[in-house]
């Protein structure tokens, strides 16, 4: 039963950044992660945010 991370060493880094690399990929604006996970990308798109340990907040560009 999957269960929401509680701990950052709870959570599948290896799929979390390969969601991050998605969100970029795709054009993503904003993806905030949280600063224990050690998440990479772009410093201008992913951005380290306290209290995201257990999530992230993507924001995306209005398609015109």
């Amino acid at each position: 039963r999957l269960r929401r991370a509680r701990r950052p060493d709870q959570v599948d880094r290896a799929a979390a950044q390969a969601l991050v690399d998605a969100f970029v990929r795709e054009g993503a604006e904003y993806v905030f992660v949280g600063p224990s996970l050690d998440l990479r990308g772009p410093s201008r798109i992913v951005q380290p945010l306290i209290n995201h340990d257990d999530h992230l907040h993507v924001r995306l560009r209005a398609s015109g």
